[in-house]
């Protein structure tokens, strides 16, 4: 868990005597109940304290129980958290529970939190394993070991109403022509392209915006596309979610209500340099200089590890 974390510029964890006393607990009924879940039935090994431990923690059955939600969409999120540093783990007989709410918050409607492949983070995995519930279930294709496609994007932006962010645009670039200082003055451009739609976007969405401020902020994003496709990478297919179109939906949960993600739809290849970005507008995040909400983006460069038992 701290390795990866480090690996995408999150803080080490520490591991909480007490709250990995509670997740001992649901683990412990898990494994005399056989059931597999978040939630209780009143019995012999039911208990208040692993109950509530097992409703804010991730459940996970792999030999691999970090793994598990580190190449996860879904529960990548009760692990990865800025603020998160305390973290609790109980584990019998192959049933891990796994509590990262310490220190966790919903985000404010103005901020955008943590992004996972971090800026520039080194060694990240080549695919994303499958979960319950499974994400995009009615287009993937569950390959061996569960493999559902590329190493997922998340980009943790708070709990919204399902109308907050409209829209999501994104892409993933294998970089094939640069690395090295050229990646790092195309990933500079392209932010600063970046950076011109978000002002562009900001003043259409105002009420009183200019006649003409649509049409600049389709013709900055038109540049910066142009600029992307300039590079003569490889751009990589990928499917996009966000709150308001989330990629799994059980009954009142909308998946992933907190995070922009996107999934690459085959694995990514070892030890090669990506490009990713997302553009998006969120109508909840006003401020004084933005009172028809925000124009926000996002523009990262990573570089995976080597295939291998570890990428996968």
């Amino acid at each position: 868990l701290t390795r990866s974390s480090r690996r995408n510029g999150l803080p080490p964890g520490r591991l909480a005597a007490d709250r990995s006393a509670d997740a001992f607990l649901h683990a412990l009924y898990l494994a005399r109940t056989g059931e597999v879940g978040h939630t209780q039935k009143p019995g012999r090994w039911a208990s208040a304290a692993g109950a509530a431990s097992g409703m804010r923690s991730g459940i996970s059955q792999h030999p691999d129980p970090v793994g598990s939600h580190y190449f996860t969409i879904l529960h990548r999120m009760i692990l990865f958290q800025r603020e998160t540093t305390d973290f609790g783990f109980g584990s019998v007989n192959g049933n891990a529970v796994l509590d990262g709410s310490a220190g966790g918050r919903d985000f404010p409607w103005s901020e955008v939190g943590e992004c996972v492949p971090g800026p520039f983070a080194e060694g990240i995995p080549l695919v994303a394993r499958d979960e319950i519930p499974r994400p995009h279930a009615d287009k993937v294709r569950v390959g061996r070991g569960g493999v559902i496609g590329g190493f997922p994007i998340t980009i943790r932006v708070g709990r919204k109403a399902d109308n907050a962010i409209p829209t999501v645009e994104g892409g993933l670039v294998l970089v094939t022509k640069a690395s090295g200082r050229a990646l790092q003055e195309i990933h500079a451009s392209l932010r600063l392209l970046a950076d011109a739609w978000c002002t562009a976007k900001r003043q259409a969405l105002r009420d009183d915006a200019p006649a003409d401020a649509a049409a600049a902020a389709d013709a900055a994003r038109t540049k910066f596309l142009d600029r992307v496709r300039a590079m003569r990478g490889e751009e990589m297919p990928v499917r996009i979610s966000w709150p308001g179109n989330p990629c799994a939906v059980v009954g009142s949960d909308r998946g992933n209500a907190q995070a922009i993600a996107l999934l690459a739809e085959s694995p990514l290849e070892p030890e090669s340099n990506y490009l990713w970005w997302a553009l998006w507008t969120d109508r909840v995040a006003r401020t004084t200089d933005s009172p028809g909400g925000r124009a926000l983006r996002m523009v990262e460069v990573f570089t995976t590890g080597p295939a291998g038992p570890g990428s996968r």
